[in-house]
């Protein structure tokens, strides 16, 4: 299978990609920011991986509503604000603020675009799996050069674990997962054995797409490995590592009314999988057996039309 980074499309490239707000606090983000709404983060760090020249020219945070940041830096790139740029103690360490204007990114279009694409996605041909008496799903790639597997999100429990076994360094892994309103606190995940360890990694993490196609509202509380297509979910978290890409319709961080949390801290892993081509969301193709059975029809209404000609 040839490779195509980039299979998000619009959101390539941005470690966080929302259609609506973004709130956060207390963390950080490895990479690029974008909301199709307002961007409110204090106590935060923006594309934290990467040195101060790495996105010259480029906008790292992009709000195309208001963006509120306090406290905090972007280190790499510019930023972008739709309505006003209010910025408080936070400083952008090699790049300007532009206020009103032209978004750089058409989330119209980037909303479409990955709502047909999760759609789609939700119809390949996949392997359902659920926990075994260990709480563990065990999502076996076998090494091939696509692996789709369907969870149950009803399933999911603190403390069960995901382990992908057999990935290969060209094998892309897609997992739909079903359920409307996911608690997605699964303990822990694991790629060939190897824990989530921020940056670090395994690299092969770029290669798993984690697709919630019906989820409306997604929690997320745990350490992620692969990125997570959410394109109807409001994602809340109250602590958390993703080593991936997450798109969804928005995120906050669910802070308790006393004390202080952090939220879902991001590491900049983009997705590099290929699902190949795809067919339009909610096209079937049919089995091998129902060829035939199509044939075999035609081939007698066929047979029935010459036969009524000739008498």
């Amino acid at each position: 299978m040839t490779l195509q980074a980039g299979y998000l499309g619009p959101a390539d490239g941005y470690n966080g990609f929302f259609f609506g707000d973004y709130t956060s606090a207390n963390s950080d983000i490895g990479g690029k920011l974008a909301a199709g709404g307002n961007i409110n983060i204090a106590n935060f760090a923006v594309a934290t991986a990467y040195p101060a020249n790495h996105f010259n020219g480029q906008y790292a945070l992009v709000a195309n509503g208001d963006l509120n940041a306090s406290d905090g830096e972007l280190r790499s790139g510019n930023a972008f604000a739709g309505g006003t740029g209010t910025l408080s103690s936070f400083t952008l360490l090699s790049g300007l603020l532009t206020e009103g204007g032209t978004s750089p990114i058409d989330f119209a279009a980037a909303e479409t675009d990955l709502k047909n694409k999760s759609q789609a996605l939700k119809d390949l041909s996949g392997t359902a799996v659920s926990p075994n008496v260990g709480f563990e799903f065990i999502l076996d790639a076998a090494g091939s050069d696509l692996a789709v597997f369907l969870l149950d999100s009803s399933e999911f429990c603190s403390s069960c674990s995901v382990k992908f076994v057999n990935v290969g360094a060209n094998t892309t892994v897609v997992v739909n997962v079903k359920g409307a309103n996911v608690n997605g606190t699964n303990s822990s995940y694991f790629i060939n054995g190897l824990a989530v360890n921020g940056d670090a990694s395994s690299a092969l993490a770029s290669r798993i797409l984690f697709n919630y196609f019906e989820a409306t509202s997604l929690f997320m509380n745990s350490g992620v490995q692969g990125s997570v297509l959410a394109p109807y979910a409001a994602v809340t978290s109250t602590w958390g590592q993703l080593v991936g890409q997450l798109v969804a319709q928005s995120y906050s961080n669910e802070c308790p009314e006393t004390g202080s949390c952090g939220s879902l801290e991001l590491h900049d892993f983009n997705f590099e999988g290929d699902p190949g081509e795809l067919p339009p969301p909610g096209s079937q193709v049919p089995e091998p057996a129902t060829w035939m059975l199509s044939a075999a029809g035609l081939a007698g209404v066929l047979l029935r039309r010459m036969r009524a000609g000739r008498q």
